[in-house]
């Protein structure tokens, strides 16, 4: 939508309804631009058209009304303006004056078949009186009235707006469905300020330099807290907590302190080691249990422990036993990302083997988010014994990663609060794509040859899944000739053009661009941790996809979202 929000004092009631019907239930397939005013009215020396919806049938113009009466052919509305001409008259002014001003803007830009291939249309919409029956004046087939609209508020839009192109596409016999790119090309045209695919790349740079700022700006305040060595950093989605973990962690090494930094995710800690000071050692939880109980002995306690319990409660259980006593190759500070997913009194207590004075006495400095334990590891008696221990708590609240719309879209998609950080706005519309089996493979891959054709690399387009690649349905685009997408971690071909991972194996990460796929809202409800933690790995462009048959449920979730966001406003 162009605007992305009613124009104040300007949009009438009537309009902000038909704005917010077409903001849930237009897909992204189509481009719609409110109040588009033209000067090259036949009537008129200025007109202006309430809606022009630019999709794969077409452009069609809407005049929108709220209550009305036609008497003898004379029309009379709820501004108290009478007119000779009907609402489906007015948008067709409009609707002549856009078609030859782009006929002749297509033309200077050489793309006169493109003109030929449009199919032109007008309707009205009435929020407030429905049409006696059908009329000459005004096929029923271009009208929207009220009673339909209550009658099905999740699709009346969606499905008057395909009706009304097909009929008026079936008058045109040059007109042929348009492709995303041919879309983009003319509601650019009309309106040159439409944010299109190929404005990505210099939007998603734009956007890194604004993250910058606001992770400069939380760990200016952070800075303060770091006088007491115990600390319980807790932060959402996005609020920088790992590049402030690396910060503190560095900061520390310069101090002359041997630091020790760990996280759960083995993708997160390659990543980190590659960036991180040498001075500093990354590793994982599990790789620094796994090399602590290598003994004999301790291979056999782990013995008594079975498969389920076994990295949970027996490694770090063994390891402390192992280790209890051991007091050289002690770290002065430990760092710990990812939190959540070690915060339990086994793992506090194998932590405490590596940091002198131990978890109790030592430096020690948690990062973490209980919305993204994805694991249900978190304990509460592990909180509380930091707590009694004279841990501070530092709350992060400024969303440094996730634009205003990837935010909100991703609060929609997991019923879990995204922050929003206002100054991080895109303008870059972000929604689900809903596809039917049959679409899915060429719907992805055309979103990732889009992104790529913006700019993008194959490393900042991460294709994120609930499910391993051999698992995925998008495992075709992995293979053959058709190969498009390969695992995270692995150097790109030449072919490539976005990498393939794990919600679970990509948690701590994040990328320009995210295509989440193998998704079902309406099975996943009871996984809305998994759904936060992929939703807010996108840093600019958030690409959910969706069965068709999940349209319903995303819109009762969009509405939902939409009223507790009004209410904190």
């Amino acid at each position: 939508m162009h605007p992305p929000t009613p124009i104040v004092g300007k949009t009438s009631p009537p309009e902000r309804l038909v704005f917010a019907k077409i903001e849930r239930q237009l897909d992204s397939d189509h481009v719609v631009l409110h109040s588009l005013r033209t000067f090259d009215h036949l009537k008129k020396p200025m007109a202006e058209a309430d809606f022009v919806v630019v999709g794969p049938l077409g452009i069609f113009v809407i005049e929108v009304k709220g209550d009305y009466t036609c008497i003898n052919g004379v029309w009379n509305f709820a501004d108290d303006v009478t007119k000779h001409e009907s609402p489906l008259e007015q948008a067709n002014g409009c609707l002549y004056a856009i078609r030859d001003r782009l006929a002749d803007m297509l033309a200077a830009m050489g793309k006169t078949e493109l003109f030929k291939a449009v199919s032109f249309g007008s309707g009205f919409i009435s929020t407030k009186r429905d049409l006696p029956g059908d009329m000459v004046e005004i096929p029923s087939e271009l009208f929207l009235g009220p009673s339909r609209i209550l009658s099905v508020p999740d699709s009346s839009f969606r499905s008057y707006v395909a009706r009304a192109q097909q009929y008026w596409m079936s008058k045109n016999s040059r007109s042929r469905k348009l492709s995303r790119d041919e879309i983009n090309t003319i509601a650019a045209t009309l309106r040159p300020d439409v944010s299109a695919p190929l404005d990505a790349y210099t939007n998603l740079k734009l956007m890194d330099g604004l993250m910058a700022e606001a992770t400069r700006q939380q760990e200016a305040v952070l800075r303060g807290a770091l006088s007491n060595p115990r600390l319980l950093v807790q932060g959402m989605a996005g609020t920088g907590k790992t590049l402030l973990a690396v910060n503190v962690a560095e900061r520390l090494s310069r101090e002359g302190k041997k630091v020790l930094f760990l996280c759960f995710n083995d993708n997160l800690s390659v990543h980190l080691r590659k960036t991180v000071s040498s001075a500093v050692t990354v590793s994982t939880i599990h790789k620094v249990l796994a090399a602590g109980t290598n003994s004999q002995l301790a291979r056999e306690m782990l013995k008594d422990y079975g498969p389920d319990r076994l990295w949970n409660e027996g490694m770090p259980a063994v390891f402390s036993l192992v280790n209890q006593n051991a007091d050289d190759d002690k770290f002065d500070a430990v760092v710990i990302d990812e939190a959540q997913d070690v915060m339990t009194i086994d793992y506090l207590d194998a932590i405490s083997c590596l940091v002198v004075g131990g978890v109790s006495s030592g430096n020690v400095i948690f990062f973490y988010d209980p919305n993204q334990d994805i694991y249900g590891s978190m304990s509460e008696d592990a909180l509380k014994y930091l707590h009694h221990n004279y841990y501070f708590k530092y709350d992060l609240s400024v969303n440094c990663r996730n634009t205003r719309e990837v935010a909100a879209l991703g609060s929609v998609m997991s019923e879990m609060v995204i922050p929003i950080n206002e100054d991080l706005t895109s303008g870059r519309t972000q929604s689900p794509k809903f596809v039917t089996k049959t679409e899915l493979i060429t719907s992805i891959a055309n979103m990732i040859d889009e992104l790529s054709a913006a700019g993008l690399p194959a490393t900042d387009i991460v294709v994120l899944s609930p499910r391993t690649l051999d698992k995925s349905l998008v495992l075709p685009l992995s293979q053959g000739a058709s190969q498009v997408i390969a695992p995270w971690g692995s150097v790109p071909g030449r072919n490539i053009k976005a990498l393939f991972a794990t919600i679970h194996s990509f948690k701590g990460l994040e990328s320009g661009a995210v295509i989440l796929v193998d998704l079902d809202i309406e099975s996943e409800i009871s996984r809305k941790q998994l759904l936060y933690v992929g939703c807010s790995r996108a840093k600019a462009i958030l690409c959910p996809v969706l069965p068709e048959s999940n349209r319903p449920t995303y819109m009762s979730l969009a509405a939902s979202y939409g009223a507790r966001f009004a209410a904190t406003r």
